[in-house]
């Protein structure tokens, strides 16, 4: 499960930047940010798919495990069966009986395992959605809060910093007033 979220957040994070970079992409070409914005995709994405295949294999180390217990003890329940044939304490008859019942009561079984990792998949996928819908908003009115009322319409930024990363600042505390009109 743990790979399975991180997958699904780098997934997020590889579809957000490529829609930003294509959206945006007089802005990426206007400041010459094009290789920035291709490394920054690849880096991503090199991560989602080192997390995707540990998340594969795990998933199908697990379903290797049980298959080979399965396997095991259906081998077991059969070499105890041929001993007692031989044993004359069974039929040919009844040798053929037990390998039936196993095979229809392990190949489901057998199954079991790739829908457990269908399903387990499909929980990590909804928890992200569960999170979202859970997620109050950062900005709420106050419980007395006013209806707004614009009289005049100026516009004022007051030291205004913006940045998309920590380490690229696009806004560093730009002030600005726009008149009415």
């Amino acid at each position: 499960m743990h790979y399975r979220h991180l997958a699904n957040k780098l997934d997020s994070e590889v579809h957000s930047q490529a829609v930003d970079s294509l959206l945006n992409y007089e802005t990426v070409k206007y400041f010459n940010n094009e290789e920035y914005e291709v490394d920054r995709y690849a880096k991503t994405l090199s991560k989602w798919e080192q997390v995707s295949v540990k998340s594969t294999f795990t998933m199908s180390l697990l379903n290797f495990g049980q298959a080979t217990i399965i396997a095991l003890r259906v081998t077991g329940i059969m070499i105890f069966a041929a001993q007692g044939v031989v044993a004359g304490e069974m039929t040919i008859g009844d040798l053929v009986l037990v390998n039936a019942l196993m095979l229809q009561l392990f190949v489901p079984m057998n199954m079991l395992g790739i829908v457990y990792r269908q399903i387990t998949y499909s929980l990590a996928d909804m928890d992200l959605l569960a999170k979202l819908l859970e997620k109050l908003p950062e900005v709420q009115d106050q419980a007395n809060a006013s209806v707004l009322k614009i009289t005049d319409g100026a516009i004022c930024f007051d030291n205004v910093s913006f940045s998309y990363t920590p380490d690229r600042n696009i806004l560093d505390q730009v002030s600005l007033e726009i008149k009415p009109g």
